[in-house]
């Protein structure tokens, strides 16, 4: 029997988990080389707000084998996911947790690293969220922010304005569910609010170089454009434009794409 035929099924579609594991893959040597410049060590007790289905929870527990970690997701299926891909091999090295990255409900003063990697987007009270990780932090302990702002989505080869389109249309859906899709600009800012001193910034590029630009348009595949069709945000004429823009970008030969996301750390002060 294969080993994962116990693992009860994600709640997003085949193609969107392929495309998150594909992108942890994609940028984690630079987030494990930043999060090492933050200072992140193995030993470290370290929580991961928003584990989702536990690609980067893996990459964690094989970059700090001597870590425990904590994985947080406010979606049991998201966690069960997870632990049904991880625990045989990793066992109670994982604790798996229900909870929202602004209400934890765990101990005070408890972890070395808190690390959120592309949730603060989606969150509608960041600062909230940011002073949780805060409380649940030992003094001097780290809490590192990676996440994206559509504004630096990147840029393409040859250009693709009916990108800008999509990502308005997107942005302005996520907005009325009270998270912000050009919220990378306000991390600094969200961090100092909690209490953070000092922060520092680093940025991690990433390209279709290794993968393809194929790869890096999930926005623009059928389901997700359908889906906005049936939400109201774009209608079928302009569902047809985005596909066939995307159908004649990726048949230019020299098709490009390079991406960038923020990654910040803030430091809990010495109390």
């Amino acid at each position: 029997m294969n080993e994962d035929s116990n693992i009860r099924p994600h709640p997003v579609s085949l193609e969107r988990l392929e495309f998150l594991r594909m992108q942890a893959d994609l940028t984690w040597p630079k987030e494990r080389r930043n999060l090492a410049w933050f200072g992140a060590r193995d030993g470290d007790r370290i929580l991961e707000l928003g584990c989702g289905p536990g690609w980067i929870t893996e990459k964690l527990s094989e970059a700090f084998p001597h870590s425990r970690i904590t994985a947080l997701d406010h979606n049991p299926a998201a966690l069960d996911f997870a632990r049904g891909r991880l625990e045989r091999r990793l066992g109670d090295r994982i604790e798996w947790t229900t909870g929202k990255a602004e209400q934890t409900r765990l101990p005070d003063k408890c972890f070395d690293i808190v690390y959120a990697r592309l949730v603060f987007y989606y969150l509608p009270d960041p600062v909230a969220a940011a002073a949780e990780a805060r409380r649940v932090l030992r003094p001097g302990g780290r809490f590192v922010v990676t996440d994206s702002d559509d504004g630096l989505f990147g840029v393409t080869v040859p250009e693709l304005p009916e990108l800008e389109l999509l990502l308005a249309r997107v942005g302005a859906s996520k907005s009325r569910s009270g998270g912000d899709r050009r919220r990378g600009r306000l991390l600094r800012n969200v961090l100092a609010k909690a209490g953070f001193d000092p922060i520092d910034l680093e940025a991690i590029g990433f390209d279709s170089g290794e993968i393809g630009a194929e790869k890096f348009f999930p926005l623009f595949d059928p389901e997700p454009l359908q889906r906005l069709v049936a939400s109201g945000e774009i209608t079928p004429a302009e569902a047809a434009r985005l596909a066939d823009a995307r159908k004649r970008f990726l048949a230019d030969p020299d098709a490009y794409v390079l991406r960038i996301l923020l990654m910040l750390c803030g430091r809990n002060p010495p109390q």
